[in-house]
């Protein structure tokens, strides 16, 4: 309930929130922080069935419609944005998002898994950009390097309605669209497995402008250009989720300050997964998505298990390749000088913070690359970091206060 009630409160005095990226209380910074509700085994919501598929989803901003594809996320005018969020939270897990992206120049769709430590994967969709979708990770809400992010082709997102997949366990996450896996991300990678997500997260899914006008300039070149809310309305379409827990239990308890996955306490379920030791090998899986019902209510096969799952060629070695739709679009990493901080200090925790586009050079950190924990340079010129909410720029420490 403390959740419930602190968001509705971010909710009431600043209706307009650009980014899904905050916490309620981080664990690692404050005492006493609540447990966190966990998620059945098996979670599903077919929004095509209307507002009852809202069950068990909390509102942050704005509000949802509901036609017969979907629940539809929907930017009518300037200031505008929706997202939702799970009351639950998985500790390693399955998250299959079946949706349609928004289009619309600096429209941005977002799909994201966060802690409440800030521990963070997201797939987030340009508006300018229908056939990209950009990936990234966070761990403890380090954003002191900015060179995790990768481009992955998809076959039209806004056109289409597609299953995006993240699978995660104690030693990697797999990122999949529809049957080809795009991306894989492994604990040794992130900072040795210090900045790898591995605290329990709820799926948070919305809609906003990074485009508009009032934003920061790095947030609207980022975002792919300023958005001309004469073209509005811009939509995105949720059709379904699906989440499997690989920790059910009844909460989890943070029982330290660390943000380390053996601080949590699983009540009234089995134990934390443990990573592997250095000389055992890693758990592997191949997942194959989950079919989507269809409109009758009877659910379409899925693919072939004598195909077996593709990888394209964003995450196959060796380049373009033909296994995604047609789009032969090879992934990208941005580099650390390719990014701009956006008046963004070290600590930031929303996504157009941590992924904006150049303007100008970031300052380079030190510390490792690929979540690394370099420190992010101070000083009198730098500024305070905001979060940008419907154009108005807020002080990181006042969205704190509400959340706290």
């Amino acid at each position: 309930m403390a959740l419930r009630y602190s968001t509705a409160a971010l909710a009431a005095l600043l209706p307009f929130v650009s980014a899904q990226t905050f916490s309620a209380c981080n664990p690692m910074k404050k005492s006493g922080c609540p447990d966190n509700p966990a998620l059945p085994q098996t979670f599903e919501s077919d929004f095509r069935k209307g507002e009852s598929a809202f069950d068990g989803w909390n509102a942050i901003a704005g509000q949802l419609s509901y036609q017969g594809d979907g629940a539809h996320f929907t930017i009518e005018k300037q200031g505008q944005s929706t997202t939702i969020q799970t009351d639950g939270y998985a500790m390693y897990g399955r998250f299959e998002v079946r949706t349609k992206a928004a289009a619309g120049t600096g429209i941005v769709s977002s799909i994201v898994l966060q802690s409440e430590s800030l521990d963070e994967f997201d797939w987030e969709f340009l508006g300018s950009s229908p056939n990209e979708v950009q990936v990234n990770y966070f761990g403890k809400g380090d954003t002191t390097t900015y060179d995790r992010m990768t481009r992955n082709p998809v076959a039209n997102a806004q056109a289409n309605v597609h299953t995006y997949i993240v699978d995660w366990n104690a030693e990697r996450a797999e990122f999949w669209i529809d049957s080809t896996r795009v991306r894989v991300i492994t604990r040794a990678e992130a900072n040795g497995g210090a900045n790898y997500p591995q605290t329990p997260m709820n799926l948070r899914i919305g809609i906003w402008a990074g485009g508009d006008p009032n934003n920061e300039e790095g947030t609207i070149a980022w975002a792919g250009g300023k958005t001309d809310f004469s073209q509005a309305p811009f939509t995105q379409v949720l059709e379904s989720i699906k989440i499997t827990n690989f920790s059910p239990g009844s909460a989890y308890k943070w029982t330290d300050m660390s943000g380390n996955s053996d601080s949590i306490e699983v009540v009234g379920g089995d134990a934390v997964q443990s990573p592997s030791k250095p000389d055992e090998e890693a758990p592997s899986s191949t997942p194959t998505p989950s079919a989507a019902p269809s409109s009758s209510g009877a659910e379409s096969s899925s693919a072939p298990e004598s195909a077996g799952p593709k990888e394209s060629a964003a995450y196959a070695p060796g380049g373009l390749g033909g296994g995604n739709g047609g789009v032969t679009q090879q992934a990208t990493t941005l580099a650390p000088e390719a990014t701009a901080v956006v008046n963004c200090s070290a600590g930031a925790t929303d996504s157009f913070c941590q992924t904006a586009a150049v303007v100008t050079p970031a300052p380079t950190p030190s510390g490792a690359g690929n979540g690394g924990a370099g420190t992010q340079p101070t000083g009198t010129g730098a500024a305070p970091r905001a979060t940008a909410i419907g154009g108005i720029a807020v002080a990181a420490g006042v969205v704190a206060a509400l959340l706290s």
